[in-house]
């Protein structure tokens, strides 16, 4: 199996939504969810009508994975990963059901994120009541809380009627009027105008810190003087500390902007987030509920290769899909969107890397084909039935020393490349190597074997061998050294065998039905194992005599397309699809003892049971044919 999994290191979904009460300037710009079980993609054009129209209101995934591992995995030796251009990587994530609408026939864009940021440990995505970073205005988190201050002239008192908004660092606004008496129960609650400063002071003070106001989301301290006070937002802001005056001729707003956090953090560039323009995937989803599956490789190349530095990616609707907007408006987290969408796409939900659900859980994966296809026991002689390329036949030398795979010294050249030393030379015979050297199809009798990539101490050859007049049934390779220009052996590593034959012909169209068994099959895996699985496959047709039976081994079939499957037992659940497709990720490798596949055992959660499955690609009918057999097994911690 060639498949590894690298989970989610952060994601985040950010957005400048309103918050529940739709109120036309409370958005929710500075809210985090960056520990929710869910990521969320939407956009609702025309929820609120205010001076500027029909409202915007969008919400963005950030996700991000560990290219650090990936690189490691590459680096290692031996290699856990190939190299560029062996390997394909696919971002897989799956959709979270849920109560609300469901959108269809849309495309979600796929961007890498060009700024660093922080996840931060928000969890309410309805109410947005979790601020901090990152959200849609700031990437990192400031060093100092977001604060503004607000001061008042002695001689000028603001008069029952008089307003001040204050919108806090996340985009909650309020605007407080101040009354003949004070009433919290208002909403936003109502301040009182007395003819004392300090009163009037104090009487907004209490508003402001109350649940129908900005309800801890902003605190308030006051000087000696009481004529200057300080507001200090739970979120961060990214813009100077701003000083509002507050008198009786003007009303006053203090915005989202006028909140400072100090200069350490990091807004983005672009409210909403930073995202390149190279590297961009589009997928669509007719019906809305699909799993989000694509193939990521240019980007993750890009990432590993230092082309650009890996911050992840966002997930959110193309800009035509995005909610129209005539113009930004930065206070209020609006993006300008002229050719933006005047209908709805509300709400897609994939699950977060903060799931229960193991296998629910984002992740990229690598998928590469790491067969071992060893003709050995499919050896046939050849045939001008047979494509050319058809009639050469694989072999491969396994050099294990103390039941350590080691590469033959003096094989390879310093970078690790075959020197052309190592050659394969054919003999008939019955128990050991008879006469002369067997002719191949060159005309030659030896071939030039090279050791496999990215593997140790494993070497291959390809021969074609022709049939005499009366066929042997038995060939014998023999593996040596020898100079570049010779077929003089200086040194023997091994003698093998395999048997032999014609091409089997058909006089109608062949119907193949195996029996099938895992040969080495146990109840359980460790999780931290990588578990190989022997298939044994036989002809169901095969119905030998009493004699046969009794005194032969039966022959194995190899079936050269071969794929297996993993089922979680309880529901049924595909945690290991079958990749027959470009990748053969999940193709079987066979050898003279038929065929085998290897499976990491963390790739699947402990503490269940699981089903692997079989399916085998029948030429005569131009299909794959899923074996009837299933074997259990279990994974343990």
């Amino acid at each position: 199996m060639a498949i590894l999994r690298y989970s989610a290191s952060a994601d985040n979904t950010i957005t400048n939504a309103f918050r529940s009460n739709l109120e036309s300037t409370s958005r929710a710009t500075g809210s985090n969810m960056g520990y929710a079980d869910a990521v969320e993609v939407f956009s609702i054009y025309g929820q609120v009508s205010n001076s500027s129209g029909q409202t915007q209101e969008l919400a963005r995934t950030l996700i991000k994975f560990p290219t650090t591992a990936m690189a490691a995995d590459r680096a290692a030796s031996p290699q856990r990963l190939p190299d560029s251009g062996s390997v394909s990587w696919y971002l897989k994530m799956f959709n979270a059901e849920h109560p609300f609408t469901l959108p269809e026939n849309f495309t979600l864009r796929i961007a890498p994120i060009t700024t660093d940021w922080s996840e931060g440990t928000g969890l309410d995505m309805d109410e947005y009541k979790d601020r901090g970073v990152s959200n849609w205005t700031s990437a990192t988190s400031p060093a100092a809380a977001a604060t503004a201050t607000v001061t008042w002239y002695t001689g000028d008192r603001p008069e029952i009627g008089d307003t001040i908004t204050i919108i806090d660092a996340a985009g909650l606004s309020k605007t407080y009027i101040a009354a003949a008496a004070e009433d919290l129960t208002a909403d936003p609650p109502e301040w009182y105008a007395s003819n004392t400063t300090t009163t009037q002071v104090d009487s907004l003070q209490n508003c402001i810190e109350s649940a129908n106001g900005h309800d801890g989301s902003i605190t308030v301290s006051q000087d000696g003087t009481g004529l200057i006070m300080t507001l200090t937002s739970l979120a961060t802001g990214y813009a100077g500390n701003t000083t509002i005056t507050v008198d009786g001729a003007t009303s006053g707003q203090l915005s989202a902007t006028d909140f400072s956090g100090g200069s350490s953090h990091t807004p983005w560039t672009a409210q909403g987030g930073d995202y390149s323009a190279t590297q961009n995937y589009d997928i669509t989803f007719p019906e809305g509920y699909e799993n989000l599956e694509t193939d990521i490789t240019g980007l993750v190349e890009w990432w590993l290769n230092g082309g650009q530095t890996n911050y992840g990616v966002g997930v959110r609707l193309i800009p035509t899909q995005e909610a129209y907007a005539a113009t930004a408006n930065t206070g209020s987290g609006i993006i300008a969107n002229t050719s933006g969408a005047k209908v709805t796409y509300y709400t897609k939900k994939f699950f977060a890397r903060g799931t229960e659900f193991f296998f629910k859980r984002p992740v990229i994966e690598a998928r590469w084909d790491s067969r071992t296809t060893d003709d050995r026991g499919n050896m046939y002689f050849s045939s001008s039935a047979v494509l050319q390329n058809e009639n050469l036949y694989t072999l491969y030398y396994y050099n294990y020393v103390r039941g350590r795979l080691q590469n033959l010294p003096g094989t390879t050249n310093a970078s690790g490349i075959a020197n052309g030393k190592l050659k394969v030379c054919f003999y008939s015979g019955s128990s050991t190597p008879k006469g002369d050297r067997l002719k191949i199809w060159n005309g030659g009798t030896c071939v030039t074997a090279s050791l496999v990539s990215g593997k140790t101490g494993i070497y291959n050859c390809q021969v074609a061998l022709t049939a005499a007049a009366t066929p042997v049934t038995k060939v014998f390779d023999v593996w040596f050294t020898a100079s570049a220009d010779s077929e003089v052996a200086t040194a023997t590593y091994a003698t093998q065998s395999f048997n032999i034959a014609k091409i089997p012909n058909y006089q109608s169209v062949p119907t193949f039905e195996y029996d099938n068994t895992v040969t080495n099959l146990r109840s359980s895996y460790s999780k931290n194992e990588t578990a190989r699985f022997r298939v044994f496959s036989r002809n169901k047709s095969w119905n030998p005599n009493l004699y046969v039976k009794a005194t032969s081994n039966i022959p194995t079939v190899v079936n050269q397309s071969a794929s297996f499957a993993v089922f979680r037992t309880t529901d049924n659940l595909p945690v290991i699809s079958y990749g027959t497709g470009s990748d053969m990720h999940t193709y079987m490798s066979y050898d003279l003892s038929g065929n085998y596949c290897d499976v990491n055992m963390n790739l699947l959660e402990p503490d269940y049971m699981y089903n692997i499955k079989f399916a085998f690609y029948n030429d005569s009918i131009g299909s794959w044919v899923e074996q009837p057999q299933t074997f259990k097994f279990r994974v343990e911690e």
